[in-house]
């Protein structure tokens, strides 16, 4: 079985839920914002990662030993 934070998949995501995958991240990037331009009704459009529910825990856990912590990043950005 293939370690799905090895091999991330990229896509983009429509208000309306719905999926395209993607090369990477930057297409993701890149198609998020022409998606906007060409379907505004769905918009907006985020690139996105998705991650298997039964990983949650360990990603969180990854993310707090490295000092991120998601509910507060867009906070302190501003």
């Amino acid at each position: 079985m293939t370690d799905p934070h090895s091999d991330p998949h990229w896509y983009v995501m429509s208000r309306i839920g719905l999926l395209t995958l993607c090369a990477d991240e930057a297409d993701a990037r890149e198609s998020a914002g022409r998606f906007d331009k060409e379907w505004p009704d769905a918009a907006p459009h985020r690139a996105v990662q998705l991650v298997v529910v039964e990983d949650l825990d360990a990603m969180r856990q990854r993310m707090f030993q490295q000092g991120w912590d998601a509910g507060y990043a867009a906070r302190d950005e501003e």
